[in-house]
């Protein structure tokens, strides 16, 4: 939903209280379609679709009213992209082999605020900081705060795409809109601090491509469901 009201947009455009009131009243009708678009939704008048298509509508009306405070107290905010595609390669020699490494990702709305670039990532679920809180560039940190590698990516991967301008990364919490605290406090404003990152991606690829080390469950990774097949060894 936020990215069809968003689309509307043009690159540069600099929003106005007007823009922001308009893609709030449009806002109700923009989910409504998208869930009549939806393979997953036959109806959603009664039952949890009900209270899932409400929710929604709550979160999205928080969320432009945070927006419309904002810019309301001043803050220049210039569209960039909604779903922006990001990508950037990496060499390095792995086994003694030269190799390059691409990463995609897309972000899902990148804005000029106040003359920095803020890549944001939305989150439907309550995210705390401290699910942020990596302060070294470490494999073993980022592997506990998997949000905080993602936004890491993020800014590496935009600063590949905009070198010469100041980056940060943020995830704004639809059910909080207007905490906008949720960074990582690391930088990626010089070529140490992406060099820095660039070691701990390769380490990670190194881990993911050596034969020696098993894959193995994570118990504190909730998503992954580990489940017996025949001759009882056990696969994700």
């Amino acid at each position: 939903t936020l990215e069809q009201l968003y689309k509307k947009f043009k690159k540069g455009h600099i929003f106005s209280v007007s823009d922001i009131e308009s893609m709030k009243k449009s806002s109700a009708n923009a989910l409504k379609q998208c869930f009549e678009e939806s393979d997953r939704v036959t109806q959603f008048d009664r039952g949890l679709n009900r209270l899932q298509f409400e929710t929604a509508k709550a979160m999205v009306n928080a969320y432009f009213k945070s927006e419309l405070a904002a810019v309301k107290k001043g803050e220049n905010v210039e569209y960039i992209d909604a779903e922006l595609e990001l990508s950037r390669s990496m060499n390095f020699t792995l086994r003694g082999r030269e190799i390059t490494a691409e990463f995609k990702g897309s972000a899902d709305l990148v804005m000029r605020r106040d003359g920095t670039i803020r890549v944001i990532d939305f989150k439907t679920g309550n995210v705390k900081s401290a699910e942020l809180g990596v302060k070294e560039f470490e494999m073993s940190a980022f592997a506990k705060k998997p949000k905080a590698l993602q936004l890491m990516l993020y800014a590496w991967m935009a600063r590949g795409t905009y070198p010469n301008e100041a980056i940060e990364t943020q995830i704004i919490s639809l059910p909080r809109p207007g905490d906008r605290s949720l960074s990582v406090k690391l930088t990626m404003e010089s070529a140490e601090d992406e060099a820095a990152f660039e070691e701990v991606l390769q380490e990670v690829i190194f881990e993911m491509t050596d034969p020696e080390i098993p894959l193995s469950a994570n118990a504190d990774f909730i998503y992954a469901a580990f489940e017996p097949v025949l001759g009882g060894e056990e696969t994700a």
